[in-house]
């Protein structure tokens, strides 16, 4: 008996347009799992200490600031001409380079950020391994895993390693939900309203890389990245989940032990530091790290297509993405007080650079817009 397979792919545009929505899910996923971690960095860097208890309600209060890129760059997209990149089809070869520059520059902070949080992890678990052998050896890690052909490789794992995460992360929550307290959430707003509101302007830096995934890709590619909110629906995931584990930690802490001064990496693991458990200490430190190393990944990944893209050359060279990482090693291997300071002055520009990228770029989107109408 002669059996005959089917298949929903007869052309190869349905091909290429299956092959578009898988790498867009899976594009989706990387996104949505780097704004968590950015956020992730950002309450131990900022939250714990300057909000403490209520600082879930800031991650929550960046929801409208993310939004606003996303729809600016999804207008952005949206109003390309087919086939060409949506900032070049904006505006034109010299804005896109303006544009891309002050994107790029956004993103080098996202990535100066990943990589002080992971030596700070390091530094915290093994003490005895100088700050400069560990982030000269992430750096030189990194540019070999992103130095080859795959270009899709990044998203890829993202989307494997998302589910992963999620299960670590939920094992550690249960192991540590036990000795919390309702109490400790009070005083509910903590220092006040006013702290509330700076530490959602602070963390608003952490979400300037949710732009990237509409605007590196042609238009047919953010169409598949909008479809349905697709992206969106990740990226605000990845709010929720950050949101969630600043509230658990804020119920297992009380607001004191939240916002004592202690390092960077006892801070990213202060959850699993309250537990009882070796096991859920041990697969957080790995859930962070694997965390983090995609954090970095994907911020170097971005700046340095941004960068090819201003020089004109269609697709990022190894020498573009090692030299980004050498320029991010000094401060994340001297870590003195003074750096500390200057990344958290400096982190929350990253998201008034990306919004005025992304805004100025609107701008031209629509009025090249009216120019072909009236041309029309």
């Amino acid at each position: 008996m002669r059996r005959q397979t089917t298949t929903t792919i007869h052309t190869a545009q349905e091909l290429l347009a299956q092959r578009t929505q898988v790498f867009s899910s899976q594009q989706s996923a990387l996104s949505g799992l780097t704004l968590y971690a950015q956020l992730r960095i950002g309450m131990a860097m900022y939250l714990f200490g300057h909000v403490s208890t209520p600082g879930y309600l800031s991650v929550l209060l960046t929801v409208p600031a993310a939004a606003a890129l996303y729809l600016l760059s999804a207008y952005v997209a949206r109003r390309a001409a087919p086939g060409r990149r949506p900032l070049e089809s904006a505006a034109g070869r010299i804005g896109e380079r303006v544009v891309l520059l002050t994107l790029a520059a956004a993103m080098l902070l996202d990535a100066q950020m990943a990589l002080y949080a992971l030596v700070s992890m390091i530094s915290e678990v093994l003490p005895g391994i100088r700050p400069l052998v560990t982030a000269s050896a992430v750096a030189l890690l990194t540019m070999l895993a992103l130095g080859g052909e795959d270009t899709y490789a990044l998203a890829r794992l993202a989307r494997l390693m998302a589910w992963v995460l999620a299960a670590i992360l939920f094992y550690c929550v249960l192991g540590a939900v036990p000795s919390g307290n309702i109490g400790h959430l009070f005083p509910l707003l903590g220092q006040g309203v006013q702290s509330v509101a700076r530490g959602a302007l602070w963390m608003c830096g952490c979400t300037a890389g949710v732009c990237c995934p509409m605007i590196l890709q042609s238009r047919e590619g953010a169409a598949a990245l909008t479809r349905g909110g697709l992206c969106l629906k990740k990226q605000l995931l990845g709010v929720a989940a950050a949101a969630a584990m600043a509230l658990i930690t804020a119920y297992v802490l009380p607001f004191y032990a939240l916002s004592r001064a202690e390092e960077l990496g006892s801070r990213l693991m202060i959850l699993s530091n309250s537990g009882s458990s070796v096991s859920g200490w041990s697969l957080m430190l790995c859930a962070q790290l694997f965390m983090l190393l995609i954090a970095l990944s994907a911020a170097v990944t971005n700046a340095s297509a941004m960068i090819s893209c201003i020089a004109g050359r269609g697709k990022t060279t190894p020498a573009t993405t090692a030299a980004l990482l050498a320029l991010l090693v000094p401060a994340a291997a001297l870590r003195t007080r003074a750096i500390s300071e200057a990344l958290l002055m400096i982190a929350p520009a990253r998201y008034w650079l990306a919004l005025a990228a992304m805004c100025a770029a609107a701008v031209f989107a629509r009025l090249r817009g009216r120019g072909r109408e009236t041309g029309a």
